[in-house]
């Protein structure tokens, strides 16, 4: 009979026999095998036993995807020994002759260990970002965000409101798409997530999107609550967006790493600061001109084009542009987490 091996991280693996059948796998208490790690989704994937001892897993939307190996998958066939990685959680097929199912090894199977690599710092990593985010599927994406954009130059005034909630929903889609950047490259992932792993499940969106949106005022609704009642000449509003845009970048990894606000105080800002205050200058310099280059380009646009049919073109390509560029700024915060993380690995490795 086979036998499923999980290893939540930080204990010790588990065994259990399992019959042939389709066995759901999540955080929730109504999960099949519900597991208690927060990397794991309310409803994270679902595993097909068989007969001969194979498996198959299906991921089910879940926030920090599934692996089979290193390579993060939508579905796939899992061999006996191949290990499935949920989340943080190891899971894997033991099967055993009859005599070794009466008395099974006390020691628990050696976990298998990611490849060693070598460490490579930010910097050296950040031109690769821009190739990242040219990959086949981000560019039907940039596409369609373009597309419907300006659907309502073309269509009739009532069809404009479809484009409307299709612009609305399309949004909600690229801030899962933009979490999912960042947890895959953290995870060690040089190829862009599925886009399919990134579903509107609505209860896990809305807590998604109204994280994104506290920080947001915290961030930056200072900086804009002095613009509107000292006005744009002051400079104040300047630093105070500055500021916020210094704050942003380790506030918001740190939030989807741990899936929670909380981890997005001021110590932990303040402690990332101290430990790579270039890395963070260059994130918030890059932050702050995304952030601008609506505006400033914008304005250029409008102001240097008379034909309405040019300003409609680079405004098209504006958007296509501004959009490529989220996905490479939140490909380098990935990647910032992870040089983070191997420094902090050669620093134990030394001691």
């Amino acid at each position: 009979m086979p036998t499923l091996v999980i290893h939540p991280g930080n204990s010790r693996p588990i065994r259990t026999l399992l019959d042939p059948g389709i066995y759901s796998v999540g955080r929730e208490s109504n999960n099949v095998i519900a597991i208690d790690d927060p990397s794991l989704s309310e409803a994270h994937c679902e595993l097909e036993i068989r007969e001969d001892g194979s498996m198959r897993v299906r991921d089910l939307g879940s926030a920090e995807g599934t692996c089979v190996g290193n390579n993060l998958v939508a579905e796939a066939d899992v061999k006996p020994g191949e290990v499935v990685r949920a989340g943080g959680v190891r899971l894997w097929i033991e099967t055993f002759s009859s005599e070794e199912e009466e008395a099974p090894p006390e020691e628990p199977l050696e976990i298998p260990k990611p490849p060693v690599t070598t460490p490579v710092s930010f910097f050296a990593s950040v031109p690769g970002a821009f190739s990242y985010a040219l990959q086949g599927e981000f560019l039907l994406l940039i596409l369609g965000a373009v597309l419907i954009e300006n659907i309502h130059r073309v269509v009739p005034v009532f069809a404009q409101y479809v484009a409307l909630i299709m612009g609305f929903l399309l949004g909600i889609y690229v801030t899962t798409i933009w979490r999912d950047i960042v947890l895959s490259t953290t995870e060690g992932h040089d190829r862009i997530p599925p886009l399919g792993r990134s579903t509107l499940d609505w209860d896990d969106t809305k807590e998604l999107l109204a994280r994104c949106f506290i920080l947001g005022l915290i961030c930056f609704g200072p900086a804009i609550a002095i613009r509107w009642w000292l006005g744009a000449n002051t400079g104040i509003d300047l630093m105070v967006f500055g500021l916020g845009c210094l704050y942003f970048p380790t506030a918001f990894l740190a939030m989807l790493v741990t899936d929670t606000l909380g981890a997005a105080n001021p110590v932990v800002v303040f402690r990332s600061l101290v430990k790579a205050p270039f890395v963070n200058l260059f994130l918030a310099f890059t932050l702050a001109g995304w952030l601008a280059m609506p505006t400033g380009l914008g304005d250029a646009v409008a102001l240097s084009l008379n034909s309405a049919v040019l300003r409609w073109i680079a405004e098209a390509v504006l958007l296509a542009f501004a959009l490529y560029l989220s996905f490479v700024w939140m490909r380098w915060l990935g990647l910032f987490h992870r040089s983070q993380e191997e420094d902090a690995d050669g620093e134990s490795a030394d001691a």
